[in-house]
């Protein structure tokens, strides 16, 4: 195990952590992944499918949010999925009706 790399009871105790501040409801994807992103320090593969997984939620959706632009973010060079806070405080904004996302049309 890479030692950057969270224990799965880490893991498992961030998910759940940030899985409980929330009703268990996909609308709350995006809230439970920056909160288990907040506790790691980034948001291991693992801990994406958990919660994924929790609220019903495809892996893929997620992957296609950032792959579509609509989640920006940006790929280490082993080719991992990294968000920042602002990145998904932009994209959770960008929810809201009425808003549009910068450069954009309504998504």
């Amino acid at each position: 195990m890479n030692p950057k790399t969270p224990s799965d009871a880490a893991i498992e105790a961030a998910v759940q952590a940030a899985l409980s501040a929330w009703p268990p409801d996909p609308t709350h994807t995006l809230q439970v992944l920056r909160e288990t992103q907040e506790r790691l320090g980034w948001l291991p593969e693992a801990a994406l499918e958990r919660v994924a997984a929790s609220l019903g939620v495809s892996i893929a959706t997620v992957r296609r949010w950032s792959n579509a632009g609509y989640l920006d973010g940006y790929r280490t060079p082993g080719g991992q999925r990294r968000f920042t806070q602002e990145q998904l405080d932009s994209f959770l904004e960008s929810l809201k009706p009425g808003v549009r996302p910068p450069g954009g049309t309504r998504r």
